[in-house]
């Protein structure tokens, strides 16, 4: 079966250390309170399953956007 959501993992560090953690069941997801004119790298994985026995794919390819 298909994926049950997506974690979208977000940063201003590359290596994605101090990530932010979001989930959502849909295939978009809008992100507020970010820093202006500041870097943002974005990871995402899907997962099925649910609580603690959630599987994980492997991450997606590590995207960079700059906010306005």
């Amino acid at each position: 079966s298909g994926a049950k959501g997506y974690e979208v993992r977000y940063s201003k560090n590359s290596n994605m250390s101090s990530a932010t953690k979001k989930t959502t069941k849909s295939t978009s997801l809008s992100v507020s309170k970010l820093s202006k004119g500041k870097k943002y790298y974005i990871q995402v994985y899907a997962y099925a399953g649910s609580g603690s026995s959630k599987t994980y794919s492997v991450a997606s390819t590590k995207k960079s956007v700059k906010t306005k």
